[in-house]
């Protein structure tokens, strides 16, 4: 079984980045907040919710110091 996955930021403060994820390009309907100090969750949906710390662990893999907060990305599995 596949498995696709998008990401894309949503929101950038000084102190958290959130981003909205789901299945589909045209259909984001979950979001997750990554506060920039500790990046892991809470996530605002469904603290359970394992696609919130794929996405987390997604967008931490993906920081360089140029782009701390990618803007954003996908997993094709």
């Amino acid at each position: 079984m596949g498995m696709f996955l998008v990401f894309q930021k949503a929101k950038e403060t000084e102190t958290q980045v959130e981003y909205q994820y789901g299945h589909s390009l045209t259909n984001l309907d979950k979001s997750v907040l990554i506060d920039k100090s500790s990046p892991t969750g809470p996530e605002k949906d469904d603290p359970r919710d394992p696609m919130a710390q794929r996405v987390i662990g997604l967008v931490l893999s993906r920081r360089t110091e140029e782009n701390p907060w990618p803007e954003s990305g996908a997993l094709q599995s």
